[in-house]
């Protein structure tokens, strides 16, 4: 009995990090054998799935020994294969800094540029066709600061998913928003990053003209030693939010929108003994006052 083959997202992130280091450390004749071996033998378990070691009888996880530096985690049903993760047993600088991408995930919230409907509040003094000209800017802005980052990506769309735009498909993953307000979005978009098994996520929007890759850097640096870390905004509210683990209470009963909000999260951090970190205060752009001169 042939199986239906699924890949989980943690299974292809994995696959492709050690593509890319089989690429960089033995080139592609190497990478290519690979990538055949694993076709091979997942085409081989899906007929055969018990032919995996029982890691976690539990949960019914095998693993499966592709190369003396690889293995191959998986789960099936009667009627499917579930790739679930890849593991590398090989050390040293290189890897280590490729694996290391596969723990932290950047969630960027984005909404869909339509006039009329971005910087509303900035398009009450200046136009809907200015502000949202603006809007492409700082989005342009958010861009540049976030793509050399050495993490994983992700472009949350506010309604729907632009495969050509400017966020490069090959440096952002792209996935939309689900939920009925702002706190909804945020918890099912981190709630899937920590499913998809990473272990420090932060989220930023296109607002903030201020910041930086290096702040950005700087937070995922500080979850190493909290449990959270937050970038307040001077308006009250957050441009970054960051945690180790997945809590609700950060996205429920608050006033989006409103100067309460970063620090009703941080009542939050304390009501819940959560060590956290807060970053430089920084200014959104949101009224014709933030903008700087010349923008």
């Amino acid at each position: 009995m042939v199986r239906e083959i699924v890949w989980t997202k943690r299974a292809n992130y994995k696959f492709n990090t050690i593509l890319e280091y089989l690429e960089l450390e033995w080139g592609d004749r190497v990478t290519r054998n690979f990538i055949k071996r694993t076709y091979d033998i997942t085409q081989l378990i899906s007929e055969n799935p018990e032919l995996g070691t029982l890691e976690n009888q539990e949960r019914n996880i095998r693993g499966f020994l592709l190369t003396k530096h690889n293995r191959l985690f998986y789960r099936f049903t009667d009627t499917e294969l579930f790739v679930l993760n890849f593991f590398d047993t090989r050390s040293g600088p290189k890897r280590i800094k490729f694996l290391s991408m596969g723990k932290q995930l950047l969630l960027i919230f984005y909404r869909n540029p339509e006039l009329g409907k971005v910087k509303t509040r900035l398009a009450k003094t200046i136009g809907d066709e200015k502000a949202l000209a603006i809007y492409f800017k700082l989005a342009e802005h958010t861009k540049n600061i976030t793509t050399n980052l050495k993490c994983i990506k992700t472009v949350y769309y506010s309604s729907i998913v632009e495969a050509q735009d400017i966020w490069p498909k090959g440096i952002f993953q792209k996935q939309a928003q689900a939920g009925s307000d702002l706190g909804e979005k945020m918890h099912h978009a981190f709630a899937e990053g920590f499913a998809a098994g990473y272990q420090s996520i932060c989220i930023i929007g296109t607002d903030c003209l201020e910041l930086t890759t290096e702040i950005i850097e700087k937070a995922f640096r500080e979850l190493e030693t909290h449990d959270t870390v937050i970038g307040p905004a001077t308006d009250g509210g957050y441009y970054l939010l960051g945690m180790k683990k997945l809590y609700p209470a950060f996205f429920q009963n608050k006033n989006w929108s409103t100067d309460s909000v970063c620090s009703n999260t941080i009542s939050d951090f304390k009501n819940l003994n959560l060590s956290h970190f807060s970053l430089e205060t920084l200014a959104d752009v949101d009224e014709e006052k933030d903008l700087p001169a010349g923008f």
